[in-house]
């Protein structure tokens, strides 16, 4: 993390909340920040991300009618030039594909889908595989926080744009085949709770299991998510069918051991994991995976409750500060009652990112 990052979480964190009670003073915060920002590249670039999409949502509400917003629009060049350039090399691939899949999200395509085409089939249309399985020599990192899982997002996400849509499907028929390969059975009284994998290694050793149920390094909750994605794109009831049973042998670890889970935050806590169960739910309607963000999301409050005393003490460090904003927002974001009311405020893109 850069030394100016920790700066965004708490607008974000204060627009979010503007978005979802209509109090000005929240907004207020937000713009405040933004009018003190001036260029992008001193921030990292996961946070180049979260104060672009800051900049564009506060220019919405305070000026409408202009497209000039100067500072949105230095902060969307550097941006633009990043997922211009050549990103087909693995170390830059993360920052890559955050990029494209921020612009893929929340904008009209139509000034990107020429440069956004051709990235997809300079990477991808030689060998249809994934980067990170391409290379059988390597070992495979499946967990969203620059592995297999956050390509393959940014993949379905480019895919119901209508980006390469012929050439992503292949790839994903392709992926899916060998992310379904590597699951095993688990057995709890052996304290074997994960079904899929951390790390494919390619070298005949086997596998590495993590217990952990988490948005960026954990593995059998987000590839849930992705199987009932895919179920829908393919039309394919069997993807489906093992969505259900990865997704619901989570439901049943609740406890640090089966879960790993030790705080709030979004990335690798329990507002991470809250947030997982809420797509789940709004996704499938299965009942258990609302009982699941239910208690994800009392056991976030506790820890909010005990983490912020610590959090908030003068000369923290900046990760923890900006890490324990993004889980407070998602705990005031989250729909306290009825679950199935579509929240249309909890667009939280900057903080999956």
């Amino acid at each position: 993390m850069k030394e100016g990052d920790s700066l965004f979480s708490n607008p974000v964190y204060n627009f979010l909340l503007f978005k979802k009670t209509g109090q000005v003073s929240h907004l207020a915060k937000a713009i405040e920040v933004v009018n003190q920002t001036a260029i992008a590249p001193i921030l990292s670039p996961s946070c180049s991300i979260k104060i672009t999409w800051l900049h564009h949502q506060v220019s919405l509400y305070t000026n409408p009618n202009n497209n000039n917003n100067l500072s949105a629009h230095k902060l969307d060049s550097y941006l633009y030039c990043l997922i211009n350039s050549d990103i087909i090399h693995v170390n830059e691939i993360n920052n890559a594909i955050s990029h494209i899949l921020y612009y893929s999200k929340h904008f009209d395509l139509a000034s990107y889908e020429g440069i956004l085409t051709k990235q997809i089939h300079t990477i991808y249309s030689q060998s249809k595989r994934s980067i990170f399985t391409k290379n059988t020599k390597s070992t495979i990192r499946l967990y969203k926080n620059g592995g297999l899982l956050l390509e393959l997002d940014l993949l379905i996400n480019l895919h119901a744009k209508g980006i390469a849509p012929q050439l992503i499907q292949e790839i994903l028929h392709n992926e899916l085949k060998f992310l379904i390969s590597t699951r095993r059975e688990t057995d709890f009284s052996k304290g074997q709770y994960a079904i899929f994998p951390d790390l494919v290694f390619n070298d005949g050793s086997g596998h590495s299991y993590s217990n952990k149920l988490s948005w960026a390094s954990g593995v059998d909750l987000p590839i849930a998510l992705l199987l009932y994605q895919a179920e829908l794109l393919f039309h394919d009831s069997e993807l489906g069918r093992i969505a259900d049973l990865v997704g619901l042998n989570t439901t049943l670890r609740t406890d640090s051991s089966s879960s790993g889970l030790q705080n709030a935050y979004f990335q690798e806590g329990s507002a991470g994991v809250a947030y997982l169960y809420y797509k789940l739910y709004r996704l499938t309607k299965n009942p258990a995976y609302e009982k699941s963000f239910r208690f994800w999301q009392h056991h976030l409050q506790k820890q909010i409750m005990h983490e912020e005393a610590i959090a908030l003490l003068p000369g923290q460090r900046p990760e923890l500060l900006s890490e324990f904003w993004e889980a407070k927002a998602l705990l005031h974001l989250l729909p306290q009652q009825n679950i199935s009311i579509s929240a249309d405020y909890l667009d939280i893109s900057a903080v999956e990112l």
